[in-house]
């Protein structure tokens, strides 16, 4: 299962982020401005999306993801960083569309437009592998195809690691079917990330 790829991603990225030279802890504490001092946040989210399949359904989903950020890059890096998705849409299915299952295994830039303190806005923009279990003639097809995504949210600062998030993705599976009809699914998910170091505020 794509999530499944997605949990073995966020321990490669966390397994990468630790190993980041021991020198570079002397960047000054007073630029972080919210940022990670370890510049990696892991979290999990619940998601609710339109399937844009049969009429505007919705269905209900889980989602893992990872964002990690060049903090210790060059200025004008630093609030870019890159993201790593995972998500299950597979439940709340509505009785007529008994067969649907969709998901997605993405990565790819985000970058921080507002940081203050408690508040940061991000915008991102993904690509990856979607996943979809249809229904069909024969009872149930399984597709699997490149996938797009732009979208953005906002992360609050619950404690000093603990961050709330907010965020919209819409996406474009351009071919997912053989009749090449593009499939543009989009909705919002809630979720709690986890700053793996402490986080300064200035």
């Amino acid at each position: 299962m794509l999530l499944k790829q997605a949990l073995t991603a966020l321990v490669l990225v966390h397994s990468l982020a630790t190993a980041i030279p021991s020198f570079s802890q002397a960047q000054p504490a007073g630029e972080t401005s919210g940022i990670p001092q370890l510049p990696l946040l892991v979290g999990v989210g619940f998601s609710n999306f339109n399937l844009d399949y049969g009429g505007g359904r919705r269905m209900n989903g889980i989602e893992a993801f990872a964002d990690y950020y060049f903090y210790y890059a060059p200025s004008f890096l630093r609030l870019t960083g890159i993201e790593v998705e995972g998500r299950d849409i597979d439940f709340g299915r509505p009785q007529s569309l008994l067969k649907m299952r969709q998901d997605t295994l993405q990565g790819g830039p985000v970058v921080t437009l507002f940081n203050r303190r408690k508040v940061r806005l991000y915008a991102k923009a993904l690509a990856g592998f979607g996943s979809i279990d249809s229904p069909s003639n024969s009872g149930k097809t399984h597709t699997t195809d490149l996938l797009y995504s732009v979208g953005g949210g906002v992360d609050y600062r619950a404690t000093r690691s603990i961050w709330i998030r907010g965020d919209y993705e819409g996406q474009w599976w351009p071919a997912i079917f053989s009749s090449g009809t593009a499939l543009t699914p989009g909705g919002f998910s809630i979720g709690v990330s986890y700053t793996l170091k402490g986080v300064h505020s200035h």
